[in-house]
């Protein structure tokens, strides 16, 4: 029984995490029990639980009425999420340069190539997909547990930015060609410079996406 609960309540959590990422769910949208219990198929302990989270984590607040609202977006935000990325990942990045292996630089080639596809096919949103596994690979491949979980934090609030500004096409198409410079240098065993790339890389992508930012186009659901 306390291992359905347990499952009840991640699946919660995910569920909603995923919506709000994807923008179903969308920035300061009036979320009730009713309204969550009803999309979700839950009762309401294991989606307070769930909420609980989210709430820890900024995806969701609660307002003084006790009502609670998904998250807002702005550039402020945005900025700070990437910054704090850049310093991070390139930690990671060096890390991870160091105790690459054969496979995982295949496993990185794998999926800058799926990337190619998507930019040819003109599929914004897939592009953001694969580069988020490109990114958390890298995290994996560090075998750097907690700057890794903090990160993966970050990385979720910015694939959030990242999943709202596809919507307004193809924002960022270098996405692949810096991957790739990135993936040389760790063949190479250039940590320093797979570190500079990788920092270089968020940067030039959040400048680009505060250029699109204003392209968002929200519906709210109140």
């Amino acid at each position: 029984m306390q291992q359905i609960r347990m499952l009840a309540k991640d699946n919660a959590y995910l569920s909603i995490k995923e919506r709000v990422i994807s923008g179903e769910l969308a920035p300061d949208q009036v979320l009730t029990e009713d309204f969550l219990t009803n999309l979700l198929k839950i009762s309401r302990t294991p989606l307070r639980e769930g909420i609980q989270r989210l709430e820890f984590e900024e995806f969701i607040y609660r307002q003084p009425n006790g009502r609670f609202r998904v998250s807002s977006i702005s550039k402020e935000h945005a900025i700070e999420v990437y910054q704090m990325r850049g310093l991070m990942e390139g930690f990671i990045v060096r890390n991870a340069t160091i105790k690459a292996t054969s496979e995982d630089i295949k496993q990185l080639e794998s999926i800058i190539e799926k990337t190619r596809l998507s930019v040819l096919n003109n599929d914004p949103e897939s592009i953001v997909v694969y580069g988020n596994e490109f990114h958390n690979l890298l995290y994996k491949i560090s075998d750097l547990q907690t700057p890794t979980k903090f990160l993966s934090m970050l990385n979720d609030h910015s694939l959030r930015y990242r999943m709202l500004i596809s919507k307004t096409g193809v924002w960022y198409p270098n996405t692949v060609e810096e991957h790739q410079t990135v993936v040389d240098y760790m063949k190479q065993r250039n940590f320093e410079a797979a570190e500079m790339t990788i920092k270089l890389h968020i940067e030039k992508s959040l400048n680009s996406l505060l250029k699109k930012f204003d392209q968002i186009k929200i519906q709210k659901k109140d």
